[in-house]
């Protein structure tokens, strides 16, 4: 069974996505902000394959803690959430985002999908500033997710 860390600080949303995640088979860690979610990844002696949490959240925001996860467990897959779609996210190599609000069902394909996947690189092997300039890197603008082409620097 596959286990999923849950990190949301909106009760609301925790719950529903809990209950949909428990009821397609997978063992589920839930916490309600940053920190909790670390404190409860360290008390958890199995695997944890997922780490699907908010953007935006009190004490710690969900990219701090995706990163410092992916420290701890290299082999955890990041699912992010957030309802700012408007700002320009960059993500990790590996790393995938969901636009709130979702369907609940493309919720669960885009974990499937994710699980079917190659692990989040760890932030230890993020490419250098210079790398990120000549390659392509994923970034969420406006509407959507879209490989964003930067020029080489001078």
């Amino acid at each position: 069974m596959k286990t999923i860390l849950l990190v949301e600080d909106e009760q609301t949303l925790r719950t529903v996505v809990l209950f949909l995640l428990k009821s397609s088979g997978y063992n589920v860690i839930a916490a309600d902000d940053g920190l909790d979610g670390l404190r409860k990844a360290s008390e958890c002696g199995g695997e944890i394959d997922v780490l699907l949490a908010d953007i935006v959240m009190p004490r710690m925001t969900g990219i701090e803690l995706a990163i410092q996860l992916s420290l701890e467990r290299p082999k955890v897959k990041v699912l992010l959430m957030s309802a700012f779609a408007t700002e320009t996210i960059s993500l990790q190599e590996g790393w995938q985002l969901i636009r709130k609000p979702f369907a609940l069902a493309l919720l669960k394909d885009k974990i499937q999908v994710l699980l079917a996947g190659k692990p989040s690189d760890p932030p230890s092997t993020r490419p250098t500033p210079t790398q990120r300039w000549r390659s392509s890197r994923r970034t969420i603008r406006g509407n959507g997710i879209h490989g964003a082409h930067t020029p080489t620097p001078p």
